[in-house]
């Protein structure tokens, strides 16, 4: 699965991102296989905080088995990501 000048925004985030994702079929289709990837991606300006999978959490929700966030990576996922990014905030 190729990308290729896939461009994509999230908030206030900007992305431009190129690369490919290897052995997608077998890891949708299967438990033991591992998807794997390079990715290449471009940004004027990432929130940090938009991505943080468990930034806003209640206490009930800190309690709870289920995940919830922007990006929760799998467990069997191999990738290497280089990226530029021209302006990042992370509020804390």
């Amino acid at each position: 699965m190729n990308f290729t000048n896939f461009v994509a925004s999230y908030g206030q985030s900007d992305f431009k991102m190129n690369g490919y994702m290897e052995n997608v079929i077998n890891f949708a289709l299967s438990e033991n296989e591992i998807l794997k990837g390079i990715f290449f991606v471009d940004s004027e300006f990432i929130q940090v905080n938009e991505f943080m999978a468990f930034a806003n959490e209640t206490k009930e929700e800190k309690d709870s088995t289920i995940q919830n966030g922007v990006v929760v990576i799998p467990s069997k996922f191999n990738f290497n990501l280089q990226a530029n990014v021209k302006k990042s905030i992370l509020m804390i």
